[in-house]
């Protein structure tokens, strides 16, 4: 059997792995971003607070989930 991974949570907790090793002083943002995988300026305005954790990319939706 394969299992299947979503790549975009994988993608979130591996920003939130990074952001927190950052936040706790054990890795640069450089190193982190290199450790995590992620790209170091979107680590860069999570750490500095300019983006929210969970922001995503893009517009907002305009329809819901429901419709």
């Amino acid at each position: 059997m394969v299992k299947v991974i979503d790549p975009e949570a994988s993608r979130q907790d591996q920003m939130k792995k990074a952001v927190e090793a950052v936040n706790t002083k054990r890795m640069s943002i450089r190193k982190a971003a290199a450790s995590f995988g992620v790209d170091k300026s979107s680590l860069h305005r999570r750490t500095t607070r300019q983006v929210p954790l969970n922001a995503r990319p893009g517009p907002n939706p305009i329809l819901t989930e429901g419709e």
